[in-house]
């Protein structure tokens, strides 16, 4: 009997289409496994939005911006704020003053006497009146300008007096210096009139402070009016200090007696 080559005895082979079909299948299984897989990952993966680039292992953060001192000079006034015709001893005060600095006032420079962070002690140069700009330079070249900060007067001005107390008993001998002083020049202390003593020169004179019972303790303006009607105060300049001196009675001397002689007794 003829065997049937279809019959169930044989494997029947697949036809190539099947084949095809299952290996597209298995592929599509495995990438959609694959493309699970890397979704999860990814949710795991916090969030950076915003937040800028993320440093690598090992790498150092970049560098801050250096904020550099600045270390100009600054003036913060001139002691005394003004001058006369002839050269004037004047303290520069402020700050970043190096050695070596140089001032100058107006356009004319200064001569110095000496330098410190915080100071400069100077000459000021005589000029005719009017005010004038101050600089400080130092020698690296930095330098501060204060605009007419310095007055140059042809009245007069007061510098210093000494001392700058005395007694509301008695009167007082002070020493006042400055400029454009006059021998008739009228000096005021507190509204009482000193009486000028010793007019050295237009930067230099002597006078007697009066007695002030009622001054009290508290500085009181001293002014100089010059005979062209110019005039400087300098506010809270003099104190007449402590209370006035009670006057003094004398006891009379205990040896002495009158109508007493130890030589004549009544004929005795």
């Amino acid at each position: 009997m003829a065997s049937n080559a279809s019959g169930h005895g044989l494997a029947e082979t697949d036809p190539p289409e099947r084949g095809q079909a299952i290996m597209v299948r298995f592929i599509l299984d495995l990438l959609s496994n694959r493309l699970i897989v890397v979704v999860f990952a990814l949710a795991l993966i916090p969030s950076t939005a915003g937040a800028g680039p993320i440093p690598q292992a090992g790498t150092a953060a970049p560098p801050q911006p250096v904020k550099i001192a600045d270390v100009s000079p600054k003036i913060s006034a001139a002691i005394p704020a003004g001058g006369i015709s002839f050269p004037t001893e004047v303290t520069v005060t402020g700050q970043g003053f190096k050695p070596g600095a140089q001032v100058t006032i107006g356009s004319l420079p200064a001569s110095i006497v000496s330098v410190a962070p915080t100071e400069i002690h100077i000459t000021a140069p005589g000029q005719p009146a009017g005010t004038m700009d101050v600089t400080v330079t130092n020698l690296d070249g930095s330098s501060a300008t204060q605009p007419k900060f310095f007055t140059y007067t042809t009245g007069p001005i007061i510098y210093a007096i000494s001392p700058q107390a005395g007694s509301p008993s008695a009167t007082t001998a002070v020493h006042i210096t400055g400029g454009n002083f006059h021998s008739d020049s009228v000096v005021t202390f507190g509204g009482l009139q000193a009486q000028i003593q010793y007019f050295f020169s237009a930067t230099s004179l002597d006078v007697e402070v009066p007695a002030n019972a009622a001054g009290g303790k508290t500085p009181v303006s001293v002014t100089v009016k010059n005979p062209d009607g110019q005039t400087f105060t300098l506010p809270s300049a003099f104190t007449w200090t402590g209370s006035p001196s009670a006057p003094s009675i004398s006891s009379p001397s205990p040896t002495s007696q009158k109508g007493t002689d130890p030589d004549s007794c009544g004929g005795l």
